[in-house]
């Protein structure tokens, strides 16, 4: 693991274990719902998705990263392209960066996002809203790699 990478995990952990007291006492002072009426209430918050790089060349590596920061404990992120799911982890409650390797192709061009799931008291799947799209670019010569593979 890189060191920034490091860095960002420590401090990202660093925030919510300073924060959460605090979001805690504002929420009973203020009489706002507690995290399972939330759940109830409104849509889960969107996670963060993160890209190592927008453009491509067939054969690379992407690092899609997906931050999620919830009161709630996520049981399964999954990842997106173009609105449609395309590969999931179960979630960790020791985690909250969840990455994906992506091995990039000439149909990895598109809009990634990222969401993940809960389940609440009764055992029901409830979805996140997915994160903002990122468009990966891939660039390559395709027409030459098919040459490769025509029959004569």
């Amino acid at each position: 693991m890189s060191l920034a990478i490091w860095a960002a995990r420590c401090t990202l952990v660093l925030l919510l274990l300073v924060s959460a007291p605090v979001i805690t006492f504002v929420m009973e002072k203020r009489g706002l719902p507690e995290p399972a009426e939330l759940e109830e209430t409104r849509a889960l918050p969107a996670p963060t998705l993160y890209l190592s790089q927008t453009s491509a060349r067939t054969g690379d590596s992407v690092w899609l990263q997906c931050s999620v920061i919830s009161q709630l404990l996520a049981t399964r992120v999954v990842f997106c392209k173009d609105g449609e799911e395309v590969t999931s982890q179960k979630a960790s409650e020791e985690k909250v960066i969840y990455s994906w390797d992506l091995v990039v192709s000439m149909r990895s061009s598109g809009n990634y996002s990222c969401g993940y799931e809960i389940k609440d008291s009764d055992n029901r799947v409830n979805g996140s809203q997915l994160s903002s799209a990122k468009h990966l670019s891939v660039t390559g010569k395709e027409s030459e790699r098919q040459s490769e593979y025509n029959c004569p």
